[in-house]
């Protein structure tokens, strides 16, 4: 799992549900989105620690995974997670998961107020420590250089 295609691909689905709810809602498919952005809008509530101001941004070795074609549960157990710290910064995976809770947040006020809440919280604490630490994530997760290596982080930043 590479956090910063999914995060962004997230931010993205996140936005059409709110630009484009009444589509979404004619087409009968928002309860359907919904249930597809929960999955991985829980599973970046679970990558960060707060208290040890941590966001886990990768599960697996990318050569490893991209070898292999087949699912993660018939793979080696021992996959490698990687994670950003103060002193292994990722603002640009940081902020794009923010960025994706915070767009996650707004989708799901009238839905469920209590995740909504959750998310925006956690968005709030990730990118308060992405904006007190800065860097890229393929130069904190070696790992990632190959597949997902930022040339800025401006983008995510602002």
């Amino acid at each position: 799992k590479f956090n910063f295609p999914m995060a962004f691909s997230t931010t993205l689905m996140c936005y059409s549900g709110l630009e484009w709810g009444n589509a979404w809602q004619q087409a009968g498919q928002m309860d359907q989105l919904l249930r597809q952005l929960r999955w991985p809008l829980e599973y970046f509530l679970r990558c960060w620690n707060n208290a040890d101001q941590e966001l886990y941004v990768q599960v697996g070795s990318g050569g490893q995974d991209h070898g292999s074609w087949t699912s993660p549960e018939r793979m080696d157990p021992d996959r490698p997670a990687y994670k950003i710290t103060a002193s292994k910064p990722g603002s640009d995976v940081a902020m794009e998961t923010a960025a994706a809770m915070a767009c996650g947040s707004l989708l799901f006020k009238t839905k469920d107020a209590q995740f909504s809440s959750t998310l925006l919280t956690t968005a709030k604490q990730i990118y308060t420590f992405a904006k007190a630490h800065q860097g890229f994530y393929s130069t904190s997760v070696s790992d990632a250089a190959a597949y997902y290596r930022s040339q800025n982080y401006t983008d995510e930043n602002n």
